[in-house]
């Protein structure tokens, strides 16, 4: 895919403190907005800065192209996001978007009762949001599987709900939904619900174990892949991951230029 990522200065519209260490930034930018599809990711970089030096690669959470508004759902991990939560309404951030690839649409067209599946881990719900809204506006029916440590760490289910799809929940405490992982039983629901394709995002063993449940099922899988990078336009060769070859090897690819959407049945995860 051609590359069409602009670098702009994005208006700060809210940034807001959800829970815990989890924030919901939204901004406004219409010549960004226009470009984005679900599944791809925006860099920021905070004016005035150099400390951190690189740009934060997030993902798209919503985006409205009436309105040139998009949002990230990001959570703290180290210097940058934290500097981020001091961001206020009316300043702006610097932003190269739209990066990436983004989720392609089901092989099949909408049919009455045939679901799609969206399944996440933790803050991995942050790109199904807008792919959701996407694929309920082209006529599909979803079934959004979501699992998380315990209750309090599921983000924006009001959203979800909102959205009107179906939402299995799995907690590892058993504090909220069925307790264990989001994949455990996985094979038979999206069996029993003539799954026709697979969109996931979350912790590597995560998309790991979604792979093998879904091994031979004849569904397509979509992984969102994550990585550290720096530039997200391929020139820093920091977010590799193995693919699989047609001859039956493999080869390294790069996450920002490939990804970060691939087809589940491509990626060779280490054993």
């Amino acid at each position: 895919m051609k590359n069409k990522a602009q670098n702009k200065a994005a208006l700060v519209i809210e940034n807001q403190h959800l829970k815990g260490s989890y924030w919901l930034l939204t901004l406004a930018e219409k010549s960004l907005v226009g470009l984005m599809q679900p599944g791809q990711f925006v860099n920021i970089r905070l004016n005035g800065l150099n400390d951190p030096l690189l740009r934060r690669p997030m993902s798209i959470h919503a985006f409205d192209i009436e309105t040139g508004r998009f949002k990230v759902l990001y959570q703290v991990v180290g210097r940058g996001t934290e500097a981020l939560t001091g961001i206020k309404a009316g300043e702006s951030l610097q932003i190269l978007a739209p990066l990436g690839n983004g989720f392609p649409d089901p092989a099949e067209p909408p049919d009455n009762g045939q679901q799609i599946a969206l399944i996440a881990g933790g803050i991995g719900i942050a790109p199904l949001y807008a792919l959701a809204e996407d694929l309920l506006r082209k006529g599909y029916c979803l079934t959004v599987y979501y699992g998380s440590r315990s209750r309090v760490d599921f983000l924006v289910l009001e959203e979800f709900q909102q959205l009107g799809v179906k939402l299995e929940l799995a907690t590892e405490d058993g504090s909220c939904g069925k307790q264990g992982y989001v994949t455990t039983e996985l094979r038979e629901n999206l069996l029993r619900k003539q799954t026709k394709a697979v969109y996931a995002c979350g912790p590597m063993a995560m998309l790991k174990a979604l792979k093998k449940e879904t091994l031979g099922m004849a569904i397509p899988v979509w992984l969102s892949l994550e990585a550290h990078m720096a530039c997200g336009l391929g020139a820093c060769l920091g977010c590799t991951v193995r693919l699989k070859t047609a001859a039956g090897g493999w080869r390294y690819a790069l996450i920002c230029q490939e990804g970060p959407a691939i087809a589940a049945e491509e990626v060779e995860f280490d054993e």
